[in-house]
């Protein structure tokens, strides 16, 4: 299945107002905003909610009536022949890979599948006790986001670093230190997960990790403690999180999204029919 790309805004672009927060919040969306990009979507485009989907960008076909440096002559016959004395074909555009998706339906999942999910959702949601939440008023229009492992350097120079929030481990340093524990078990189960569909992906972001001597996020210190920590930090959101569109310029060539529906009070997975629920990624 092809389709040609277009481009497409679903917000409008606002100046801000100046350098402070209310001036950078202007920038926002308003909820008028982000309900009539969600009747957009909902009625220009088909939502996928099983099975596999594999995402490719196909290079523009060439045009020479709108590239003018295009000679629009026929081009010589080639003199290079192959062993059957016929000039070879010529290669075809390569495709770039966007993404794989896999969909799993909350029927579908065995018990396993549903016991590693909790865990992990749980662990995440019992994380914002002990990380603050990222304040980043310039790019994330609405929900909440938090990062757990080592920070990414900001500053040339600058001393590495853990993702905490100090007061909260002060009061309960028990629950802290059980955290790091899960933490591990958590890493176990995301690197199971996502390697049962992206083994290559997850082999090639942990030699990057290694080669770096960086530590996983779920490592207590510098030192490397697990191998299935494919990634220094881990970023998790939830309750409708949106934020301005933008690139990374990161090491890595891969990024891994687990999206999944949550139950607002304690964090563990909503099912069909769930009521007071939002989704976490």
């Amino acid at each position: 299945m092809r389709r040609e790309h277009i481009h497409l805004d679903l917000y409008p672009n606002y100046p801000p107002l100046d350098n402070t927060r209310p001036g950078q919040r202007a920038t926002h969306p308003t909820p008028a905003d982000f309900q009539a990009a969600e009747e957009l979507i909902l009625k220009d485009f088909s939502l996928i909610s099983y099975g596999r989907l594999a995402l490719y960008e196909c290079p523009p076909k060439a045009d020479p009536n709108t590239n003018p440096e295009v000679d629009p002559s026929p081009p010589e016959p080639s003199a290079v022949t192959n062993e059957s004395g016929k000039p070879p074909k010529p290669e075809k555009p390569k495709c770039t890979f966007i993404a794989y998706i896999q969909f799993t339906r909350s029927e579908d999942l065995s018990e396993e599948d549903k016991n590693d999910l909790d865990f992990i959702t749980t662990f995440l949601h019992d994380s914002t006790r002990f990380v603050n939440p990222v304040d980043l008023i310039h790019k994330i229009f609405r929900g909440k986001m938090w990062t757990i492992g080592w920070r990414k350097s900001q500053t040339r120079g600058e001393v590495a670093g853990r993702y905490i929030d100090t007061a909260g481990i002060t009061q309960n340093p028990l629950a802290y230190l059980d955290k790091l524990i899960n933490g591990i078990s958590a890493s176990d189960i995301i690197h199971k997960l996502f390697y049962s569909i992206a083994d290559a992906a997850v082999d090639a972001a942990n030699v990057l990790l290694t080669s770096l001597g960086l530590p996983g996020y779920c490592d207590p210190n510098l030192k490397r403690s697990n191998n299935n920590c494919f990634a220094s930090n881990l970023a998790f959101t939830r309750d409708e999180f949106s934020n301005r569109p933008h690139c990374d310029d990161d090491k890595t060539k891969n990024a891994f999204l687990l999206l999944s529906n949550i139950n607002r009070e304690d964090g563990t997975i909503a099912l069909a029919g769930d009521k007071d629920s939002t989704f976490t990624e």
